[in-house]
């Protein structure tokens, strides 16, 4: 019973918005508690930021969530998917494993194996992957250009961070972003209506 009242979507949100208001309240309230050395600043910041999830969670209504639709739709019996076309599906991931495998490479740089003058490079490269890599992969689909000029640029940093440190790991990092940004300025846009 309770689970079929909690499964409408606008008291879903609700629920969950007002659970973090007070969640973050919590959280400020055991900062200001332990007398931490930030304490008062992040108090106010987690308790603004709760009062803006309260305010919405009141702020919705059920005409502010997408109905259920009202009959079923009828499935469909996929088309037969080639092996081309299941690899062409998959390689639209490529990118996002690219990033995640940059900011992997980079932290194991950082903390792990790098010393001296090299250990910096890998938190520079970490922030590329992050604040340049991953925005890259995501405007792909909408963006190529916008995502293959970010991806020129991270492959231009990485390849300046190969030279500035001498690891190799950064030259094949330039070398996978540079092909990154061809493939996404270079590949065709999907023909309309297909997924």
């Amino acid at each position: 019973m309770l689970a079929a009242r909690l499964v409408d979507g606008a008291r879903l949100w609700r629920l969950a918005l007002a659970t973090v208001a007070a969640l973050l309240l919590l959280a400020a309230a055991a900062g200001l508690g332990l007398g931490a050395p930030m304490a008062p600043a992040m108090a106010w910041a987690l308790a603004l930021l709760g009062a803006g999830c309260a305010a919405l969670a009141a702020c919705i209504g059920p005409d502010r969530v997408l109905a259920a639709p009202r009959r079923p739709v009828p499935a469909r019996a996929a088309p037969a998917r080639t092996w081309r076309q299941r690899l062409a599906a998959q390689a639209g991931h490529a990118p996002f494993w690219l990033a995640g495998a940059l900011a992997v490479e980079s932290f194991r740089l950082a903390h792990v194996v790098a010393t001296g003058d090299a250990r910096p490079s890998g938190m520079l490269g970490l922030l590329l992957a992050c604040l340049v890599a991953l925005p890259a992969a995501t405007l792909r689909t909408w963006m190529p250009r916008t995502s293959g000029t970010l991806w020129a640029l991270s492959a231009l940093a990485y390849a300046g961070l190969a030279a500035k440190s001498g690891l190799p790991a950064w030259t094949v990092a330039a070398l996978l972003c540079l092909g990154a940004a061809l493939h996404a300025v270079l590949r065709r846009p999907p023909a309309r209506g297909t997924p």
